[in-house]
């Protein structure tokens, strides 16, 4: 596996273990927004969730199994992920470092990738929260992949180490449900997401999807099938998880 490939795990991982922001809303996107019901999730202080991720790359499929485990309140984290059959992977984030194990060995971080994990524990999972803007884009389409009523969200904690803008673009259908999302990822281009199931509810916790590369042409190349073995919330984490 590529530190690109990796890389793009990784981002992927940190994006699905938290929510976004918005202040500055017009009114078609508050509409939207205040659709979403968070319900149990809508104070995230902690969250263990693996996912099984199948990566499409080349012609050929590659099964990745990533568990991430975040304290929010302690500001660290656990990244795990098996990149080749007993080949493990470890980014744990505590007391302001990142550290990269391989094998329980020490490893250098990839360049760009340390960066990608600033500002994980900032991330407020109230969409009206204030700091960032948001606006309806009327109904868009991205190929037949995904289509719907548009809201994007700017300046909020996306993408981890998204560079410019930080926005996302999150797509609705005609009764409000959540149908999929977009993002820019550095170095891979414009990541389309689309959901299983239509979401009234907190889209980034145990939601199966697909992802695709969206190229400059229109089409669409598929990246990654995800599905989420298991999501926990606000559940105690044993801090050796951190070492």
């Amino acid at each position: 596996m590529t530190h690109h490939t990796l890389r793009f795990i990784v981002l992927l991982a940190l994006l699905l273990v938290a929510g976004g922001a918005t202040a500055q809303i017009d009114d078609r996107a508050r509409e939207l927004l205040e659709g979403l019901q968070w319900g149990e999730h809508g104070d995230i202080r902690s969250l263990d969730q693996t996912m099984i991720m199948t990566v499409q790359a080349g012609g050929t499929e590659q099964t990745v199994r990533t568990r991430s485990r975040v304290d929010y309140e302690q500001r660290r984290a656990a990244i795990d992920t098996e990149i080749a059959p007993g080949v493990p992977v470890r980014f744990v984030v505590a007391d302001g470092q990142t550290r990269m194990l391989m094998g329980g060995m020490a490893m250098p971080i990839p360049p760009g990738m340390d960066e990608s994990f600033s500002g994980m524990f900032d991330r407020d999972p109230d969409l009206l929260a204030e700091g960032v803007t948001a606006s309806y884009d009327g109904f868009q389409a991205y190929g037949d992949l995904l289509a719907g009523h548009q809201v994007t969200v700017r300046n909020a904690a996306g993408l981890p180490g998204a560079e410019g803008s930080q926005e996302q673009r999150l797509v609705f259908d005609d009764h409000g449900r959540l149908l999929g999302f977009v993002a820019q990822v550095p170095e891979a281009g414009l990541m389309v997401a689309v959901l299983d199931d239509p979401q009234l509810a907190n889209p980034f916790v145990g939601s199966d999807m697909m992802t695709y590369l969206l190229q400059d042409d229109g089409t669409a190349q598929p990246f990654m099938r995800i599905r989420f073995e298991e999501a926990r919330v606000n559940e105690p984490i044993d801090p050796a998880a951190f070492d």
